[in-house]
Parts: C-alpha cells; sequence; structure tokens
C-alpha cells in the first residue's frame, strides 16, 4: 500500500509542476509535445517522473488479464507502426490538413478497410487522429514519422530488425545453446543468414542508412549526449595528454573532448573503411583549424595488438564498444590495451553499467535490461553490471584496477577509470 501512495504522490508532485510550467496555455495545443521536449531541466525530470511513476502503479495494480490486455495491446502497436511506416502512410498524409482515408489508400496502394483498422490502432496509442469518420490528419507526434527523419529510421529499425530478431530467442536457444559466435544470433535466425549483423548491414545498404539513422535518433537525445562525456570526468586534469578513442568511428566524442580541451591530443581509430569515410566527411565540413591539428585518425583493429604509434599513450578511451562483445572477445580487446598501456597510462570506459535489481525505478530498469536484450539478440553481446565489469578486468589482468565510476545525471552511461595497479 505504502509503495501505491508513493507512486501516486510522486505522480500528482510531477503533473502539477508540468501544468504550472504550461500554465496559460492550452494543454491540447499540438505544441504540447515540442514545448516538453525543449522543457528546462526540472521539467523533463518531471515528464521523466510521471512514465516512471505510471509505470510502478500499474504494475502494483495489474493481475493476470491486464497483464495479458497490456502485452496485446503493445505488441499489435509494434505491428501498426511497422504496417504505417512501410507503406509510408506517415508522408503520404499532409503535414497540415488532411486526406480521406480512400486517397490516403490510393497512394499507398494499400487496402483501404486495412489502412482504417491499423490507424484507428494506432491513433490510440497518440499516432495520427480522425478529423471525421473517413478523414485522417497528423498528431503531433505521427509529423515526426515523415520521411527522412531519424525518428522513422528508429522505429524503422525497432518493428523490422529488432522485434523480428527479439522475437526469435526461443529458437536461438534451441539451436545454438550457449554459444556466443556472432553469426549464431536470433538475428541470424530472422533474416536466415550466415553473416553477422554488422556484415549484414555492411552489404544492405537501405538497412545501414538505416541503422545510422537510429544511432543520430539516439545520439540526439539527453541520455547519449556528448556532453556527459565532456562533463563527467576531468578532462583538463590531464595537463597536456594523448588520447587513444578505440573503435572511435568518424571521431565525434574526440572532436567534442577537442573543442573543449585544448591541451588534449587524440588518434582515432577504427576498420580502415571507417577512417576514410571519416576523413571524407572532414574534407566536407573541415573542422576548426585549432581542432583539426590535434585530431588524427589511424586504421586500426582493436582485436589485434596496438600500433607502436599508439602506445604508452596517457590515455585509451572506449565509448559504447564493449557491449557489443561477449567476456571473451572483451577480454582479449582489453588484453591489447594493457599491454600498450605505460605506468601511468589509464583506460577509460564509457559504457553502461547495469543497476542492481530494484535500486533504481522499474521503467529505467526495464529500458537498460532491454537494451541488454537486444544486444544479445543482435549481436550476443551483453551490457554489464559492477561487478561483471570487475570480473572483466580481472580476467584481462590482475593489475587492473577499477579507481572511480561516475555516472553523470542524465546519462545512460557510466564513465570507469581503470589504471594498473603496481605497474612498473
Amino acid at each position: 500500500m505504502e509503495d501505491l501512495r508513493t507512486a501516486l504522490e510522486t505522480l500528482n508532485s510531477s503533473t502539477a509542476a508540468i501544468l504550472e510550467h504550461l500554465k496559460g496555455d492550452d494543454a491540447h495545443s499540438t505544441k504540447l509535445l515540442d514545448e516538453l521536449e525543449s522543457a528546462p531541466d526540472h521539467i523533463r525530470k518531471a515528464k521523466t517522473s510521471i512514465f516512471e511513476s505510471t509505470t510502478a502503479i500499474q504494475q502494483l495494480i495489474a493481475g493476470p488479464v491486464e497483464y495479458h490486455q497490456q502485452l496485446l495491446i503493445h505488441y499489435q502497436y509494434t505491428a501498426c507502426v511497422r504496417w504505417l511506416s512501410r507503406y509510408e502512410v506517415p508522408t503520404i498524409v499532409p503535414e497540415q490538413g488532411s486526406m480521406t482515408y480512400y486517397e490516403v489508400a490510393r497512394k499507398a496502394s494499400v487496402p483501404e478497410s486495412q489502412l482504417r483498422r491499423i490507424c484507428r490502432m494506432a491513433i490510440t496509442s497518440g499516432l495520427f487522429q480522425e478529423v471525421d469518420e473517413d478523414t485522417l490528419a497528423h498528431s503531433t507526434l505521427s509529423k515526426k514519422l515523415r520521411q527522412g527523419s531519424p525518428f522513422l529510421d528508429a522505429m524503422m529499425f525497432l518493428t523490422e530488425i529488432s522485434s523480428r530478431s527479439a522475437s526469435k530467442m526461443v529458437e536461438k536457444t534451441e539451436r545454438f545453446g550457449f554459444t556466443s559466435s556472432k553469426n549464431e544470433t536470433a538475428f541470424n535466425i530472422a533474416f536466415d543468414t550466415d553473416l553477422p549483423f554488422y556484415g549484414y548491414l555492411s552489404q544492405n545498404s537501405a538497412l545501414g542508412a538505416r541503422f545510422a539513422g537510429t544511432m543520430r535518433f539516439l545520439g540526439a537525445g539527453q541520455e547519449f549526449n556528448l556532453d556527459h562525456l565532456i562533463n563527467g570526468y576531468d578532462w583538463a586534469g590531464l595537463g597536456e595528454a594523448t588520447i587513444v578513442d578505440v573503435g572511435g568511428s568518424q571521431g565525434h566524442a574526440s572532436i567534442a573532448l577537442a573543442s573543449k580541451f585544448p591541451r588534449l591530443r587524440f588518434i582515432v581509430q577504427d576498420l580502415p573503411d571507417v577512417v576514410e569515410r571519416a576523413k571524407k566527411s572532414l574534407l566536407s565540413c573541415p573542422l576548426e583549424p585549432s581542432v583539426a591539428s590535434r585530431l588524427t585518425f589511424e586504421a586500426h583493429n582493436f582485436f589485434q595488438p596496438q600500433p607502436h604509434s599508439s602506445r604508452g599513450a596517457d590515455v585509451f578511451f572506449a565509448r559504447l564498444i564493449f557491449s557489443n562483445y561477449d567476456d571473451k572477445e572483451a577480454v582479449a580487446i582489453l588484453n591489447n590495451l594493457v599491454s600498450a598501456m605505460g605506468r601511468t597510462s589509464r583506460l577509460i570506459i564509457m559504457s553502461a553499467v547495469l543497476p542492481d535489481p530494484g535500486t533504481v525505478s522499474l521503467r529505467q530498469e526495464a529500458l537498460e535490461r532491454a537494451t541488454d536484450l537486444g544486444k544479445l539478440q543482435l549481436l550476443n553481446g551483453k551490457e554489464r553490471d559492477l561487478r561483471d565489469w570487475k570480473m572483466l578486468f580481472e580476467q584481462a589482468d590482475a593489475k587492473l584496477a577499477l579507481k572511480s565510476m561516475t555516472k553523470p545525471v542524465g546519462s545512460t552511461l557510466s564513465i570507469l577509470e581503470i589504471i594498473l595497479e603496481g605497474a612498473s
């Protein structure tokens, strides 16, 4: 009873804060969503609190019937979003004004009866609205699903790839058992391919573009904002230092840090094709000379020993790398880094650290564990809790010691600082 009372009180106070912020505005205004997305931090926190409180309340009062109903509703939402996105309905419906179901169906080349039934289900989730029984218009949310938006990419990836792979977890266990091979995943079964996930993407340009859009969508969110990296560690305290950005892709993290800390130099490492794309990208959109002069790209596979040019660097930095790999592969990556570290070198990892069960809100824990399962389904990778991380360091080298761990406020990722204890 006390848990229910607490959740209800939190819901009331958070709702009051948002209503106070919106005072004088029409609560049903189509600008409401945009207003909340650009609101001050305390209002965004209140919005998050509402989601967390309602999740807790529903869990506390739901019985078997309600639990079944929730799953029924949400898997149909997934099916609707996939169908609507595939047939480009959000793009066909005009951004302003409306269109009859008949006309939308004609332009999408789909049966009008199916369109009408699917849209009416989607409307209960906040996508679209009816002007009258025969006419469809956008809601504020569905407008953001129009062609070319990262939100559309993310939703199509979720409904076409992620959910399809998730549905094959049982078959993955039945067929592959305890394997951690990159091409023996739920994804491989779902798509009937022997290629690992990233290999499959490389041969499917449309899917690769969709994945890139998904990463842009996630990266634009507060939870993955690079400001957390910039402000979450004492980079200025390193003084004059060289940082090796391991698996740094096109260097977004290093560029953000170099722009803020003029005494730091960066070597961004990734596979040759990634490095070439990064260099071409910088040619078309040059950096400030003061930043570009402190940034170099180096082709390197982190499953191989570090090149001589990077050995003894002040910092080896890895962001969003280890969760793509199982423990055996993660240890192999660490071994190559440890062998390149000098006596005063440090390893800085920015990655998720799973919470202990019940130590964060239900919604937050569910989101983090959903990400963990996504890594399993697509890559046979994993997210790790603090105990997992410590065991990983121990397996790689007994001298590796976790010096500090911080999780910036609002960030999904934590920053782990690791040193070599007793290094000579």
